[in-house]
């Protein structure tokens, strides 16, 4: 099944993005990204999946996990500015959401 998002890292930045998957090309070694979204327009761009612009700029990308949830993505991205173990990390949204 193909998935909605993914974390990946801009190996060049060494950053970790949560990013929509149709934002990725060239076998996944690549991702775009709009430099001229910033704060909640990215944050609306990447929740909405937005098609990549032309003015986009390509930048090298390692993939480290597909995924469905964008809440769960971002805890994920999170983590993986720390670790790179994220098959080991699950998600509950009862303990980790809660008040």
């Amino acid at each position: 099944m193909d998935r909605k998002y993914a974390v990946i890292e801009f190996t060049t930045e060494k950053s970790v993005e949560l990013v929509p998957k149709s934002w990725l090309c060239e076998n996944i070694s690549k991702c775009l990204w709009p430099y001229d979204l910033r704060g909640s327009n990215l944050t609306n761009a990447i929740k909405k999946t937005i098609s990549p612009g032309k003015d986009w700029v390509l930048f090298p990308a390692r993939l480290l996990r597909s995924l469905d949830d964008y809440e769960h993505g971002k805890k994920l991205a999170e983590k993986a500015e720390f670790t790179s173990d994220l098959e080991s990390y699950s998600f509950d949204p009862e303990t980790e959401f809660r008040v």
